[in-house]
């Protein structure tokens, strides 16, 4: 069943960010609106074209994009350049999904948000950045693969299937960046013990 993955992922993200979530409590406010916003909105759609264009989706795009504002040229430069490679390669899964299925021996979501979230973390540092750039590079591929196939098969941008396969990305890019924080306080709490054994003899 399509979103069921995503409602899944989204309101275990939701309460965790509103009800549990510490350090700049503000920012996690703002995260969980956005959250929720985009679950309202994920049945939701306007046709442009033929096209339908779901809420969700356009949603979850247009925040990660207003949040650039206060971000730096520099930066913002630089995730348009790595919102592109993620729009090409999400582009090209979906097109290798429509004309050659074989390939995906293993559930299609799967594949296709392992490899968008090793990409997400080799291109950016933070859970943050990373996590704007999915958002923003795989809209871009979906409407980039819509506009292309037009034509020949009717797809929608931003639906379900679009909203399963981005949680899914989200929650494996949350668990490295998870697995990171705790690499990064276990080397500091072995610098810190190590101190306090050598200052104790």
């Amino acid at each position: 069943m399509d979103g069921l993955i995503f409602f899944l992922n989204a309101w275990i993200i939701w309460i965790y960010l509103i009800f549990f979530a510490q350090g700049k409590a503000g920012k996690s406010k703002i995260a969980g609106g956005v959250l929720l916003l985009s679950i309202i909105l994920s049945p939701l759609y306007v046709e442009v074209g033929g096209i339908k264009i779901y809420g969700g989706g356009l949603c979850l795009f247009f925040c990660s994009v207003s949040f650039l504002y206060k971000a730096k040229l520099r930066k913002i430069i630089f995730l348009t350049i790595c919102s592109v490679v993620l729009s090409a390669i999400y582009s090209s899964l979906k097109f290798f999904e429509l004309f050659d299925p074989v390939i995906f021996i293993i559930n299609r979501e799967w594949i296709v948000s392992i490899i968008l979230a090793i990409v997400a973390i080799i291109l950016q540092r933070s859970v943050k950045w990373r996590l704007m750039l999915v958002a923003i590079g795989t809209f871009q591929g979906e409407v980039l693969v819509s506009m292309v196939l037009r034509d020949t098969f009717s797809l929608d941008i931003g639906g379900y299937a679009y909203l399963d396969a981005l949680s899914m990305t989200a929650a494996f890019v949350l668990f490295w960046s998870f697995l990171e924080a705790a690499k990064t306080w276990l080397n500091s709490s072995i610098v810190v013990f190590e101190r306090n054994k050598k200052s104790s003899s």
